[in-house]
């Protein structure tokens, strides 16, 4: 299978070819000129003048009498106060000038809100400090960040529209924790996940992979690994013998399971 390619021409259609080499048999290959890519000079006439003009994706350099390819084109014109316009364009011959008025718009008064409150807000980067925060911003789209202790990162699109004074929206947050509810027998043992004591029943955890150990003096200890995943509950129940007063000494080496 054969097939040629050069920038600024169209590659030629994949051919097969079926050659039977044969001793002292020389076979030159000739490449012939293909069709080029027709380019075509292009005026865009922009108000305002220093509009940032996007073809394809790609940055004009504030050019505006370009050489394009003849077809169809994606184009985008933006600049902060004025309503961005996305178009597609197709050039040829006969249609080589474009104009375009961006229309100029209002502020908008912006309030950014966090459940629970008090998350730190950044907007394209920059701190605006704790939630609820209120400010004035053209419509467009910017990028919104939300931290809070003990809460997942929230990064988030936020696009003001054009048609409206006032733009509120709020962003939940979702806890970075998961449960570990226990049932214990005593009720009154002594429960740690490592260094930390822990209660008889629900407790909520960051996640991740602990080692829990219930004990209580004159019965069988237990101890265990659990991993705690976001959102998640694990249940654990734990009933811990007694041991019997003629074997202490022999049995203070052992553990119970949890059930």
């Amino acid at each position: 299978m054969l097939s040629v390619g050069s920038k600024g021409y169209l590659s030629t259609i994949p051919q097969r070819f079926v050659l039977q080499l044969r001793e002292v048999q020389v076979w030159e290959v000739t490449v012939g000129g293909g069709a080029p890519l027709e380019f075509f000079p292009v005026t865009f006439i922009i108000n305002p003048k220093d509009a940032i003009l996007l073809i394809d994706g790609e940055k004009t350099d504030g050019l505006t009498n370009l050489q394009v390819s003849i077809g169809s084109h994606n184009i985008e014109i933006s600049k902060p106060g004025f309503a961005t316009i996305r178009q597609t364009i197709k050039v040829s011959p006969t249609n080589s000038f474009f104009n375009f008025d961006l229309k100029q718009v209002e502020l908008v008064g912006l309030t950014l809100l966090s459940e629970p409150i008090g998350a730190t807000v950044f907007l394209d980067g920059q701190d605006l400090g704790k939630a609820p925060v209120s400010l004035f911003k053209y419509p467009g789209r910017y990028e919104v960040r939300y931290e809070l202790l003990d809460y997942l990162t929230a990064d988030e699109a936020l696009i003001i529209p054009t048609d409206t004074s006032q733009y509120e929206t709020t962003t939940k947050l979702i806890k970075n924790s998961g449960f570990l509810n226990l049932n214990v027998s005593p009720s009154d043992s002594r429960i740690s996940l490592g260094r930390e004591t822990v209660k008889n029943g629900l407790n909520e955890l960051i996640p991740g992979t602990y080692t829990l150990n219930v004990s209580k003096s004159g019965w069988l200890s237990a101890t265990e690994t659990i991993t705690i995943e976001l959102g998640q509950t694990v249940e654990k129940v734990f009933l811990l013998p007694k041991i019997p007063l003629y074997c202490l000494g022999k049995l203070s080496q052992k553990t119970a399971k949890s059930v």
